[in-house]
């Protein structure tokens, strides 16, 4: 029992609902809005049918919520890994070597952690991407209610909240990775593994450790 509570935490409750399901639901409560009345007639549920109903619904959040995430890290407001912060969402060759040195860490990782390491790994992961997900699908919500500006006000400062969860925990995510891979030089003693990233390399690429 206790191995499938796990299960449905990690694979479902963290990846799949806060990830996933939860920021398409943002993007289809918004697209809801705007439709005009006989559309939304149309998507009564008739009844008798709400199960499978419920699962239709269920696997568009969660596609809805995919694109989504692909749509946010296309346009640069967030990304798989730690990247220069800039103001201009077209790719930079910095940002290109960023993902370089994170596809390289993540073979590696994949080859030498252990299953605990990989799963501590994961769980930043699903963390980075729920909040960067939502984030980004509460800004659907907030071109709808642009005219109630409390409302657009609390929506924005929630999604700012957690954009920056999201480069916390992609930031917490490679430090994680290079400190499993060995890539950080110890400081107090002077010494810098072979293959190690420079302090320019990681100020440059990476940033700071939050």
């Amino acid at each position: 029992m206790g191995d499938l509570a796990n299960i449905l935490y990690k694979q479902f409750f963290l990846r799949d609902l806060l990830g996933k399901i939860v920021p398409g639901g943002l993007v289809a409560l918004s697209l809801y809005s705007v439709l005009p009345e006989a559309a939304r007639n149309a998507l009564v549920v008739p009844n008798g049918s709400s199960w499978y109903v419920g699962l239709i619904w269920f696997a568009l959040l969660l596609v809805l919520g995919l694109g989504l995430q692909i749509i946010a890290e296309w346009l640069g407001f967030h990304s798989a890994h730690p990247r220069p912060l800039t103001i201009c969402f077209f790719r930079s060759a910095k940002g290109e070597r960023a993902r370089d040195l994170f596809r390289s860490r993540q073979a590696d990782f994949q080859k030498t952690a252990t299953e605990a390491q990989k799963e501590q790994r994961e769980r930043y992961v699903y963390l980075k991407e729920g909040s960067g997900n939502v984030a980004f699908g509460l800004l659907f919500l907030a071109a709808i209610y642009h005219s109630h500006w409390e409302l657009l006000v609390a929506i924005l400062a929630v999604a700012l909240i957690l954009w920056y969860t999201h480069i916390v925990h992609r930031s917490r995510q490679a430090y994680y990775e290079m400190k499993v891979l060995n890539l950080l030089a110890d400081s107090s003693v002077g010494t810098k593994p072979p293959g190690a990233y420079t302090q320019e390399q990681i100020s440059k690429f990476i940033g700071k450790e939050l």
